[in-house]
Order: structure tokens, then C-alpha cells, then sequence
């Protein structure tokens, strides 16, 4: 009688430490936790944060969760930093944001997630509102995950003078991004791009930008640690595949400036495939600029079935389809 009472107790403990969420749904793929309201989405951050805090962040891993309906109310802060989920299933429904983070702090990143464990997938998610931070995405700052079928509406700015990873669909990405389309406008200092800023071990395809993307930058930044910027209306740097992704929108920029990726391979062993892409946006840099790509390094990628029907300008290294190739 005793063990079996000490027995209930860890039970009961555990079910407490660990509860199940308040919504509907069993977690699993057939009977998913149901997201109705802004407070769900609230309760699944803030459980996700127990189970790390715990020592347990992969509690939640085999989990999937079901988007029902458009959220209106207006999300004011980035929800689960650490998204351990198997899936999320969003519908084609939007979240409303309105997301307005510090500035000064250089790991602040405005975006709808923090970001997406490998575990992941999450699809159909239509983000709406703005995002200002000190870098921004419009649904996660970094993911190595897969992103599928999701679209960005909303504004996003990056405020950090330094510099600033600014992405329509992710920051940063080391997973997969398919079938995503941003609309938002996307602005910071350096590193803006329509799609991912930065996707050095993550592929892109069939991705569609269609929102103006700006970067600020004027000079060379000297307080970036790469000495280096870029804009673009894909991806800024990329050492994967980037294939069947359309730029139509003005990208502005210093530096590194294109329709498609602004700097792809590398000085070392990583090269790019980048197939059947177009770009019909307005592009204008001042070194580097291209319809397509802004520097291809060591001309190591492979740069196949691209075409360029937009507008380019620049001072130094410009192409219609590559502005320069550099040999190390």
C-alpha cells in the first residue's frame, strides 16, 4: 500500500510538472492539439518553456498541433524560442502580429517563432501585421525545420545599426523552405532578403518574393564582423540548393545585391546549385549587383536555367545574370 501511494505521488507530480495543454486534441497526428485563440498559442509557449526550463525540451517532440482558426488579437511578443514540435498544421490561417522588441539587444530577433528544432514541420501559416526588431522574420528567426506553403504579409524592420539578418519567411535558415511566398516589405541595415538572409546549410525551392526589400547600409560596415552586407530578393548567402524561385520585387542595396542569392559558394569547399530561378525586380547596388546572383566564389556553383528581365544598376560588378566572380 505504501510503494502504491509513493507510486501515485510521482504520478501525479509528473502530470503536473509536465501537464497536458487545456485545448482540445490528444497530440497526435490524427487528433491534433487544436489552436483556437491567441491564449492557446500563449499556453503552447509557455509549456514548451517548462519542459526546457526542466531539463526535458524534447518533450513535445512527437507533438502535432493544428492551427483552426485566424487569430485577430494581435500577438505582441515572439512565441516559443525553442519550437520542439513534430508538427504544426496552421490551414492557411493568419496570425495578426504586432511584435515591437528591444533594439538593443543583439540576440533579439522580432519574429512570429524563435525557431524550429530539426524535429519540425510547420505549414500553411499566413503571417499579417509588423515585426521591428533588432533583426526580424516573418515566422521564424531560425529554423532546421521544414517550412512549407506559408506567406508573409507583415513589415518587417530590423533596427540594429550594426547589423541585422532580416528574412520574410526566416532569419536563418539550416532546414528546407518550400512553396513560401512573402509579400511584406523587409527592411534593416544589412543582411535583408525576401526569403532567408542567411541559408548557408539550408535549401530553398519554389519560393516566390514579390515585397520591395531594402538595406540601409551606405558604407562598408566596419562593425560587422564579416565586413560584409547584402540584399536580396531570395536569400543573401547560400552553400545548398536554391531551384524554381521568382524575385519580383525592388531590392536596394550597398553591396552584394540581387534578384535571387548575393553570394553564393565560398572560399573553401561549399558550392551552390541554383537552378530555374527568375527575376523580374527592379535591382540597385552599388558593387557586386546582379540579376541573379551578386558574387559567385571561385565560380564553384552551379548557376543553370536562370533568366533576368529586370532592371539593374550599380557602380562596379554588375550582370545581368552574376555581377562578379571572384577566385580566391
Amino acid at each position: 500500500m505504501k510503494f502504491f501511494f509513493v507510486f501515485s505521488l510521482l504520478l501525479i507530480s509528473n502530470k503536473l510538472l509536465f501537464s497536458q495543454f487545456s485545448f482540445q486534441g490528444e497530440g497526435t497526428e490524427y487528433e491534433p492539439y487544436e489552436i483556437w485563440t491567441k491564449e492557446h498559442l500563449i499556453e503552447m509557449d509557455d509549456s514548451m518553456h517548462i519542459a526546457y526550463e526542466n531539463k526535458n525540451p524534447r518533450r513535445y517532440s512527437n507533438t502535432y498541433f493544428c492551427l483552426m482558426q485566424d487569430i485577430e488579437d494581435s500577438l505582441s511578443q515572439t512565441m516559443v524560442w525553442i519550437f520542439w514540435g513534430k508538427h504544426f498544421h496552421c490551414n492557411r490561417k493568419k496570425i495578426n502580429v504586432a511584435i515591437d522588441s528591444p533594439h538593443f539587444i543583439p540576440s533579439i530577433t522580432a519574429s512570429l517563432f524563435g525557431s524550429f528544432a530539426s524535429s519540425l514541420a510547420i505549414d500553411g501559416l499566413i503571417a499579417e501585421g509588423y515585426l521591428i526588431g533588432n533583426g526580424g522574420s516573418g515566422i521564424v528567426a531560425g529554423s532546421s525545420g521544414t517550412v512549407s506553403y506559408c506567406i508573409n504579409n507583415a513589415t518587417i524592420i530590423g533596427m540594429n545599426p550594426n547589423i541585422s539578418f532580416a528574412g520574410g519567411i526566416a532569419s536563418d535558415n539550416h532546414g528546407t523552405i518550400i512553396n513560401c511566398l512573402n509579400n511584406g516589405r523587409v527592411s534593416a541595415v544589412d543582411f535583408v532578403a525576401g526569403i532567408a538572409a542567411d541559408c548557408q546549410n539550408g535549401n530553398i525551392y519554389n519560393c516566390i518574393n514579390t515585397g520591395n526589400i531594402y538595406a540601409s547600409v551606405s558604407e562598408p560596415n566596419v562593425l560587422d564582423w564579416w565586413n560584409f552586407q547584402g540584399a536580396s530578393g531570395i536569400v543573401i548567402i547560400s552553400r545548398n540548393i536554391v531551384s524554381n524561385c521568382i524575385n519580383l520585387g525592388d531590392v536596394k542595396g550597398y553591396d552584394y545585391v540581387s534578384g535571387i542569392a548575393s553570394y553564393v559558394g565560398s572560399a573553401t569547399y561549399f558550392s551552390c546549385v541554383l537552378s530555374n530561378c527568375i527575376n523580374s525586380g527592379f535591382i540597385k547596388g552599388r558593387r557586386y549587383v546582379g540579376g541573379i546572383v551578386g558574387m559567385n566564389v571561385n565560380n564553384s556553383s552551379s548557376i543553370t536555367n536562370c533568366v533576368n528581365t529586370g532592371v539593374i544598376e550599380g557602380v562596379e560588378d554588375v550582370g545581368s545574370i552574376i555581377g562578379k566572380v571572384r577566385i580566391f
